[in-house]
């Protein structure tokens, strides 16, 4: 149990790391519509806040990707020149590097890794990649009035779980010109902060400074599905395991009813000396109670060890990788939830073993 708890713990962490290169501590959206309009006021207000770092303007739609002979759907994101400073998605690129914000050199972008293979695009590569977003508005059936068109030079290629598929990137007055959009056009406004524990408080304080047309999320708030899903995972796990160990401590129970069934003549001699049967019980109760205690230390350390073993060296690889370790992360919550578990099912056990210890079944039993 405190293996699987490590790994989901471990997959948790990992998880969040790859999404916090895409989600910033805070993201402000318009409520309604797809484009932000801040007033500079508002945009001055959440730069003097003392919690906030810095700040990105982004701007992002739906296109239809283009390279050669190959096709594909995905968004493309405008990013400013600050988005490096509030996701670190440079650190994430694995071939190439990230592009300049250079409005006289020829438009680039950073892509997911996915979108690189199923458009067999590389960094670098000679052939651009083609960009069509269809035109608000537009009926004609000429592909050049349905569709802005576009097109940029690959320069990166970037590896982060859940977003490989999903983007390209490319500087914000690139996806304006494509858009055909006026200059200062954004859709979200993407902040770091100081203190990301503070980001409840921060939340609260631009909402209040912008007003109820806009709406504010925190990182966990952007990726609520995900949230919930990791932890009904974890739940389901526990039950399924803690399922597991209710029926291994059907052992116990038979362990210890066999142990009173042995010794049903020295309980019988202990009663005519005067001791109660509840004191009776309690012999057997500590006895039941020391074995499963003796079996989940025993049964901790093991676990515990192998967490850390793989925690350091890495022993596991996933499937298809020679690099990937299983992530697992040792925590002492789950050494706790593991110990109450296993202790608290055992007390149940032995109790139930111990209870047919009456007076009435002493009184039957021979010497």
């Amino acid at each position: 149990m405190i293996i699987i708890l490590s790994v989901f713990e471990g997959l948790k962490g990992f998880t969040l790391d790859q999404l916090s290169l895409f989600n910033p501590h805070l993201e402000i959206t318009a409520k309604e519509g797809k484009h932000l309009h801040l007033e500079t006021s508002f945009k001055n207000g959440i730069e003097k806040h003392p919690n906030v770092n810095s700040y990105s303007f982004t701007l992002h739609e739906k296109a239809f990707l283009k390279h050669k002979n190959y096709q594909y759907f995905a968004w493309i994101k405008g990013v400013d020149s600050e988005y490096t400073t509030v996701n670190q998605i440079d650190t994430a690129i694995v071939s190439g590097e990230m592009f300049r914000h250079d409005t006289n050199t020829s438009s680039q972008a950073v892509i997911g890794r996915d979108i690189a293979y199923k458009l067999s695009l590389g960094a670098g590569g000679g052939t651009p990649l083609q960009i069509f977003v269809p035109k608000v508005g537009s009926y004609s059936l000429n592909t050049t009035n349905f569709f802005n068109q576009g097109y940029a030079f690959v320069s990166g290629i970037f590896n982060v779980a859940g977003y490989n598929e999903k983007y390209v990137l490319l500087p914000i007055h690139s996806v304006r010109k494509i858009l055909d959009l006026t200059d200062s056009t954004s859709s979200t406004m993407e902040i770091r902060l100081n203190d990301p524990t503070l980001a409840p408080q921060t939340k609260q304080d631009i909402q209040n400074m912008i007003g109820s047309e806009f709406l504010v999320k925190t990182r966990r708030e952007q990726q609520d599905f995900f949230y919930k899903l990791v932890n009904s995972e974890r739940v389901v796990s526990y039950l399924m395991f803690t399922l597991i160990v209710a029926i291994a401590l059907f052992n116990i129970i038979g362990a210890v009813a066999m142990l009173i069934i042995d010794k049903k003549s020295n309980i019988k001699t202990l009663w005519s000396l005067g001791l109660s049967p509840s004191k009776i019980q309690r012999i057997f109760l500590t006895q039941g109670l020391l074995i499963v205690g003796v079996s989940t230390v025993l049964g901790l350390g093991l676990g515990t060890t192998f967490v850390l073993v793989q925690s350091k060296f890495g022993l596991i690889k996933v499937a298809g990788s020679i690099s990937f370790a299983y992530p697992v992360s040792f925590n002492l919550v789950n050494i706790w939830i593991v110990l109450c578990t296993v202790i608290g099912l055992g007390y149940i056990a032995c109790r139930l073993a111990v209870s047919r210890i009456s007076t009435s079944w002493i009184e039957r039993q021979s010497y």
